[in-house]
């Protein structure tokens, strides 16, 4: 099932009246921005689709932003606006990304560790040049931990503090790891952090487009929430 609309409203509905049992991968992109009380009931949706189907293991969401408005102040949405999403047992892939300020913490990603034990890929992503994150090194840890066949892994972290002990984790299949856009104070030591707790992984990503993206933000004479 894939969906372009314009607003996340016409997705919940389109998915709400979609009774197939045979429902096993959704994709939803839309383009106005969504509140947190209708990103709510699309989740809510999502695991009400995923329980009539039993086999649903694919979620892309992804909000087509355009920096041509002129504001652009992004919704908050916080871990209980997601927590639908652990009810999903069944996921192997979720990619949400750019859908405004994703709030999620450490305690919220150490409850999806145990709630998606088949994930595959895991990709978490709010808008671009939103620099305030709530995760830290400890989500990345628990995920790997709680995930045994997680492979790609996508999502910004607070990695300014790092743990003192530095070894590897556990054995892991995770062969990519993009922590973009997180926030660094030495981008050296994260690396060699990283590179030690997953001895296996063959590609780490770690670029920083925050400073990019607000200046195409002030090009365009864009206002955002800092």
């Amino acid at each position: 099932m894939k969906i372009t609309a314009h607003t996340l409203y016409q997705c919940s509905e389109l998915l709400r009246i979609t009774t197939s049992s045979q429902l096993e991968e959704v994709s939803m992109f839309y383009s106005s921005q969504a509140s947190e009380a209708v990103m709510h009931t699309f989740l809510q949706e999502v695991e009400k689709a995923h329980g009539r189907s039993g086999g649903l293991h694919t979620l892309v969401l992804q909000h087509l932003f355009t920096t041509s408005g002129p504001t652009l102040k992004p919704f908050v949405y916080s871990p209980s606006t997601l927590k639908p999403l652990l009810a999903c047992h069944c996921f192997r892939v979720l990619d949400i990304r750019d859908i405004g300020d994703l709030a999620i913490d450490d305690a919220f990603i150490a409850n999806a560790a145990l709630a998606w034990p088949r994930l595959e890929e895991l990709r978490l992503r709010g808008l671009p040049w939103i620099d305030s994150h709530h995760t830290t090194v400890a989500s990345l840890r628990e995920l790997i931990r709680g995930c045994s066949r997680l492979a790609r892994l996508s999502m910004a972290i607070d990695a300014r503090a790092l743990p003192e002990k530095n070894s590897a984790w556990r054995s892991s299949p995770l062969e990519e790891l993009n922590i973009s856009d997180s926030q660094m104070e030495d981008p050296e030591a994260v690396e060699r952090y990283l590179r030690a707790a997953l001895p296996d992984l063959k590609r780490l990503i770690a670029l920083d487009d925050l400073q990019c993206w607000r200046t195409v933000l002030r090009m365009e004479g864009v206002i955002w929430d800092e």
